[in-house]
């Protein structure tokens, strides 16, 4: 899938609809206000899922995260991810790609 591709599938799922060409779209991979604004519409259990893929890119098992042991997540790291590693997280943690 191409990163045009899944700009226009993150606006998607977050219910970003009239726009006509992905030029329109806001570019999450490369603006960290765009992916802020995504993150800030999670859920408290989507929050916790992206994170995750924050910080170790792939989850195992990713439907008992909270009953295995992971280690423990860095959080400068988390925090200061770029914006497109977000938006791949953002896209993972909401099943698009």
């Amino acid at each position: 899938m191409t990163q045009e591709q899944k700009r226009i599938k993150l606006a998607e799922a977050f219910g970003m609809t009239g726009w006509e060409e992905a030029r329109a779209l806001p570019d999450y991979f490369n603006d960290l206000n765009a992916v802020h604004d995504l993150r800030a519409k999670l859920t408290d259990r989507q929050r916790e899922v992206f994170s995750h893929y924050l910080a170790y890119s792939e989850l195992p098992d990713e439907g008992y995260i909270g009953y295995i042991e992971l280690p423990p997540i860095d959080a400068f790291d988390v925090i200061n991810s770029p914006a497109d590693v977000q938006a791949e997280a953002l896209g993972k943690t909401l099943n698009l790609w």
